[in-house]
């Protein structure tokens, strides 16, 4: 099967265009600290809403 298309893949602007267009005001990401995801969602008008903490031990 070829690869597809440039046309045929959904991109983030098409979701967030369509979001809009069914009525959403909200856009939420998820994204590493410091990542470069992150520096692509606020280069493009995301800015962090919060931070979760993650917490672990080791199991004995």
């Amino acid at each position: 099967m070829p690869p597809p298309t440039l046309t045929e893949i959904e991109t983030p602007v098409t979701r967030l265009r369509d979001a809009r267009a069914r009525g959403c005001e909200l856009a939420m990401i998820a994204a590493s600290v410091g990542s470069q995801s992150q520096r692509n969602a606020e280069r493009n008008g995301f800015r962090i809403a919060y931070t979760r903490t993650k917490w672990s031990r080791p199991l004995r």
